[in-house]
């Protein structure tokens, strides 16, 4: 996902790594490290490789909505509470 050193970001890969799926953050080279920290599989630095070239995967939108259902919500309370959105898997 490209943008993943982003609040928005950080959370849908953290919660995609949790839920079974393998990651590529694509992010700036100032945040390599950080994503790195945060458990990601793989990271693309955007302004060394274009990662629209790659042919693995499939390529994800995450956009911010309005429409929360508290559950969601409350699964992302729990892992938060249990350590599972650094990176834990």
């Amino acid at each position: 996902m490209y943008g993943d050193s982003g609040s928005v970001g950080t959370f849908a890969d953290q919660l995609a790594t949790h839920l079974g799926a393998r990651v590529t953050w694509v992010c700036r080279t100032a945040s390599v490290e950080l994503v790195k920290s945060l458990g990601a599989d793989e990271v693309v630095d955007y302004t060394k490789q274009d990662f629209t070239e790659s042919e693995n995967g499939a390529s994800v939108s995450v956009r911010s909505s309005t429409e929360e259902k508290t559950e969601d919500l409350l699964l992302l309370r729990d892992l938060m509470e249990a350590g599972e959105s650094q990176g834990g898997h």
